[in-house]
């Protein structure tokens, strides 16, 4: 977000837990509210998803099978 503001642009971040669907209402309450604070809009041009399985970001990862048999 720092290049974003550094390009004198705006720009929020606001996590969501795909993978939990009762948080849906919640985020929608906070885009709107963020939308009428920073831009006093009500709807928006550019949405970037960056969604990322929790285990993409930690090791949760499988490794790799070993070439050599027991």
């Amino acid at each position: 977000m720092a290049a974003i503001v550094a390009l004198g642009r705006r720009a929020i971040a606001l996590p969501l837990d795909v993978g939990d669907i009762g948080s849906f209402d919640a985020f929608a309450r906070r885009v709107e509210e963020a939308l009428a604070n920073q831009w006093q809009r009500d709807r928006f041009d550019q949405l970037v998803n960056n969604a990322v399985p929790d285990c993409m970001r930690t090791s949760c990862r499988r490794p790799k099978p070993s070439s050599t048999s027991r």
